[in-house]
């Protein structure tokens, strides 16, 4: 059997660990810079505050239903995920983590154990973490992910589906729309509708042909998977197609050097994830964009690809990069908005080939040896105490800079309560 944990509304779920008063209340989390809705508790779903709406747009229902908003607290929630997931490590072994969120694992478990399973995990997690998880369990993972979809929406089930024979497969197939499976996107889901099919239930009903071509054989393990037949491999979501680091600002950037700035921290993060991950990427891809919820100024996107001669993760040669792409792109006059830096052709550090007449390899080795260093040091002494000094912002009137972190808007922050030794919670 597949087993899928999923927690509720995590980045909300989080907030209320630490504000056992904000239960059964509206609560929304933004994005970073406090720009846009990216998680909701069910009463805030149910007052119709949509996601992704900017902040600006629901001033109004925040002041009329008492709405509690929130900033991004990144440490807290990677800690209290890293929580959850430790837990499921030690019950189960290997895990599978798909998300920040959500967790597949695999057991030989009867029916009856696994739904007794399911609950003890739930329980544990809630109980030990503070985190309410939906379980959904069943003879695939993309079956799985519609057993938590309804363990979710059902109060019935407690927070825990099993989908473990035909009768519930067809029943279930038949009741969740073709646009909430996993791995059919929104056009693709548009593209099915307009040929007949709403549920998932009408797509296994097609042939493996269509789904071929009308998709590729991605979507044909998708239909596999929905008929019960597992076709995936439950590590093969581990790999990793992409990184990303991107922000929308506090405020509009007209000045080229404070987009430098942001476009250096966002390859410096980019680079430190790879290495976390011992990773390496042989294309970067850079993006700018202006507002588009405004009107009165002028709209302007663009981004550009860069391949590496050799792929890398170090932060000096990745943010050299990013900054050659950024000048490709940028255009004086407009006001940014957003910017960001994709690292893709990704493989293992391991299976990285050297360009066989590079210049200067004894560099790349050393520059290669300074990343890790400061990865050392920023570990042990606090969060990028060491950078490079492009990452910086000049100060204004004064010869010291302005550390990146200290740019970004989080009016509505709460506490990293269990990551940093100034922010415990006090108890009267």
């Amino acid at each position: 059997m597949y087993f899928l944990i999923d927690c509720n509304n995590f980045f909300v779920s989080c907030e209320r660990v630490f504000r056992p008063d904000l239960n059964g209340k509206p609560v929304v989390v933004l994005s970073n810079n406090d720009g846009c809705v990216v998680a909701r508790s069910n009463e805030a779903k149910s007052l119709g505050i949509p996601m992704g709406i900017p902040l600006f747009k629901i001033k109004e229902e925040i002041a009329l239903h008492g709405i509690h908003v929130f900033s991004s607290n990144y440490p807290l929630y990677a800690d209290l995920s890293s929580r959850i997931m430790s837990i499921l490590r030690e019950e189960v072994g290997v895990v599978n983590i798909y998300s920040i969120d959500e967790a597949f694992f695999q057991m030989e478990l009867s029916p009856d154990k696994a739904l007794r399973f399911s609950n003890y995990l739930k329980e544990k997690i809630f109980k030990w973490v503070g985190v309410p998880v939906s379980v959904g369990v069943a003879t695939s993972m993309t079956l799985a992910k519609v057993a938590s979809y309804f363990a979710k929406k059902v109060a019935g089930y407690k927070g825990v589906c099993m989908i473990d024979n035909e009768e519930k497969r067809v029943k279930a197939l038949n009741l969740i729309p073709i646009s909430e499976i996993w791995g059919v996107g929104r056009r693709l889901s548009e593209k099915m509708k307009f040929s007949g099919i709403k549920t998932a239930y009408d797509f296994t009903q097609r042939t493996e042909e269509w789904a071929r071509r009308v998709g590729s054989i991605s979507l044909v393990r998708t239909q596999n998977e929905l008929r019960g037949i597992p076709s995936v491999r439950i590590d093969s979501y581990a790999d990793v197609q992409s990184l990303c680091t991107s922000r929308s600002f506090a405020s509009v950037i007209t000045d080229y050097a404070m987009l430098k700035t942001f476009v250096s921290n966002f390859a410096s993060k980019v680079a430190k994830r790879l290495r976390d991950q011992n990773l390496v990427a042989s294309v970067l891809t850079v993006f700018v964009q202006t507002n588009f919820h405004n009107d009165l100024s002028p709209k302007y996107s663009n981004s550009t690809h860069i391949a590496l001669v050799t792929p890398t993760n170090n932060s000096p040669e990745l943010i050299k990069v990013a900054l050659q792409a950024l000048a490709k792109i940028y255009i004086k006059g407009y006001e940014y908005k957003k910017a960001g830096v994709i690292a893709s052709s990704i493989i293992s550090q391991q299976n990285r080939q050297y360009a066989l007449f590079e210049e200067n390899s004894e560099q790349r080795r050393k520059m290669e040896k300074l990343s890790v260093i400061m990865d050392q040091l920023n570990k042990q002494n606090g969060t990028d105490i060491i950078q490079t000094a492009v990452q910086l912002f000049p100060a204004t009137n004064s010869s010291q800079s302005i550390a990146f972190k200290d740019q970004l808007k989080h009016d509505f922050r709460s506490n990293a309560y269990t990551t940093n030794w100034n922010e415990l919670i006090r108890v009267k």
